[in-house]
């Protein structure tokens, strides 16, 4: 299996332009890591940092005030 490219720098937030595009001009899907009640999470590379992160994927059906209740 191919290694990820070593992280450039830290990533803290998104920046603003990455919140316009969508997720995969942002990042690349490595794996899917696994399903809960409110939606899948995948294991991902941040472009533009290098950085391995976790991508909470949520349906829009899902009902965001049920979602708040759990940090």
């Amino acid at each position: 299996m191919e290694q990820p490219p070593a992280p450039k720098s830290k990533l803290k937030k998104l920046s603003e332009d990455s919140l316009t595009k969508q997720p995969e001009e942002v990042f690349d899907v490595l794996e899917k890591l696994g399903e809960g009640s409110y939606g899948s999470v995948f294991k991902a590379i941040h472009k533009e940092s290098g950085q391995v992160v976790a991508i909470k994927q949520v349906p829009v059906e899902s009902d965001l005030q049920e979602i708040k209740k759990f940090p």
